[in-house]
């Protein structure tokens, strides 16, 4: 099922206001509706937010960034070519990134050692590199420009602010009165602008307005001019922020030899400006009762706003149990196993 703000709207504005013939009222029912669809998506994993991607690898950077609309991957699976064009598959584990840290060592997550506590050793992994990445790529250059592009010319003059370092390795700053502010205004240009200002290391902070159309970022080498494109932004995008996974070599083969990632992906929280933006989740029951909870909640009735909001995190869990049907899993015990001959009756 999909489900845009506007039918949304149609289907669900009684709770949230008593009707739709001002704009006051279909402000408020946005705003109400965005505001469910945050503490829902951010409460679990349900039909609709989640999503199968398949992602290309570039071997030289050896990870990938997710796109601005999903926030983390759930699972995970590398792709490989064989002989006579057979693709193989090998389920990958997800290391958490403060486990990245520590290295290898005599710890649980050393897959040596894992045969040791009962569990079999897999064969690669993928490391969690965090949240809050403003480019799907950082610059290959030492030192570098930066030169934005856009699509429609209408964005011209329009400002994104960008935050780095210099080519000192220190804190861009710009003067500007009454006070400094850190990092710099670019003013777009039709077809494109280059910053004079030399950034190195990894940009920091990205902040565009909304525009017509897409704005693609380039680092430029300062010594050669070359260049590589480093950032694409939605019209839609305000403060780009990409979470990104390494793509660890893998034991089996020699060489790294993975073609592709195939993904199952955690939907991020993205605003529904315009009637044709989609709504996550799609259960309208849901959203009811979460619009209703969130109304509850502006009066400080802390009791009926958890009465409601339960009742739409069950709503979803009935969807979701319903949606996988078959493949559902259940857990069946043998009680005539040894692990149970043992126990006591009634025990």
């Amino acid at each position: 099922m999909r489900l845009t703000l506007k039918e949304a709207r149609q289907q669900l504005y009684t709770a949230a206001v008593p009707n739709l013939d001002s704009q006051q009222n279909i402000e408020r029912f946005n705003q109400l509706c965005n505001l469910a669809c945050e503490r829902l998506i951010n409460s679990g994993t349900w039909s609709a937010t989640y999503q199968h991607v398949r992602f290309p690898v570039d071997n030289i950077r050896h990870y990938i960034s997710l796109p601005p609309q999903y926030l983390s991957v759930l699972a995970v699976s590398y792709e490989r070519e064989g002989e006579n064009g057979c693709v193989s598959t090998t389920p990958v584990q997800i290391r958490n990134e403060w486990l990245t840290v520590l290295g290898n060592g005599p710890f649980l997550w050393d897959f040596g050692s894992w045969a040791d506590y009962g569990f079999q050793a897999w064969t690669s992994y993928s490391d969690d590199q965090g949240d809050g990445f403003c480019t799907f790529r950082d610059s290959p250059y030492a030192e570098y420009y930066l030169r934005f592009e856009i699509e429609d010319a209408n964005d011209a003059t329009k400002q994104i602010l960008v935050k780095g370092f210099d080519q000192d390795e220190r804190i861009i700053y710009s003067p500007a009165a009454p006070n400094a502010f850190q990092g710099i205004l670019v003013t777009l240009a039709n077809p494109s602008v280059t910053t004079s200002q030399v950034f190195t290391r990894q940009l920091s902070f990205i902040q565009k307005p909304l525009t017509q159309g897409y704005v693609k970022l380039y680092a430029v080498d300062v010594d050669t001019a070359e260049e590589v494109q480093i950032g694409e932004y939605q019209p839609s995008e305000s403060n780009p922020c990409y979470h990104r996974y390494r793509i660890a070599k893998c034991s089996c083969d020699g060489d790294n030899g993975i073609t592709h990632v195939r993904t199952i992906l955690k939907r991020r929280y993205f605003p529904a400006v315009s009637d044709l933006d989609e709504v996550f989740p799609t259960n309208l029951g849901a959203l009811r009762k979460t619009i209703a909870a969130l109304k509850y909640e502006e009066q400080n009735d802390e009791g009926r706003y958890q009465i409601n909001f339960d009742g739409a995190l069950s709503l979803l869990n009935d969807e979701t149990k319903s949606a996988r049907g078959g493949a559902a899993m259940k857990l069946r015990i043998d009680g005539t196993a040894y692990q149970f001959q043992g126990l006591y009756v009634g025990r």
